[in-house]
């Protein structure tokens, strides 16, 4: 029986000099044997490319704002504005309620329809839903279907054997 697992590295820059550069990704191999227990350990180059096609950069360059955002903008609001009880109970009132919609909503509810809920509920968590900037409930539960019957497969949206891209 053999176990592989695969590890990848930042991208390693190679040439001499910084005009020159090429992009590689390095991939680490670590093979466990049994029952000798021996491990192996290789690891290749492969030439680095980031598939354009299949980066939304709409979406990606607004995640990315908001990130920014986040760790510059809202450390600096705390530092001259200070915080108070309310806003520290808003932030988990909308903590509880995003995280709520995605898995209660958006999952249980709508993509595996495991039960049924009056009008308040579906709105509450298709409100809240998308305050979490997962996309609409359209797509994303399309897209979890998809997903549950292509698992691991090229059609799955979410194969993580295709890697992080």
């Amino acid at each position: 029986m053999r176990l592989t697992t695969n590890f990848c590295s930042l991208p390693l820059i190679n040439g001499p000099t910084p005009p020159l550069k090429q992009e590689f990704l390095v991939v680490f191999r670590l093979r466990l044997r049994w029952p000798d227990r021996r491990c192996v350990f290789n690891f290749q180059t492969v030439p680095f490319k980031l598939p354009d096609a299949k980066i939304n950069w709409t979406n990606s360059i607004f995640l990315m704002g908001i990130a920014l955002a986040s760790i510059t903008v809202v450390p600096y609001y705390v530092w001259t504005q200070g915080i108070d009880l309310f806003q520290i109970a808003l932030f988990f009132l909308f903590f509880i309620a995003t995280g709520l919609s995605i898995t209660l909503g958006y999952h249980r509810l709508f993509a595996h329809k495991a039960f049924k809920a009056k009008w308040p509920v579906r709105l509450a968590t298709l409100l809240f839903g998308a305050a979490t900037f997962e996309n609409c409930v359209l797509a994303w539960t399309s897209d979890h279907r998809r997903h549950h019957k292509h698992v691991d497969h090229d059609d799955d949206p979410y194969d993580i054997s295709q890697g992080f891209w």
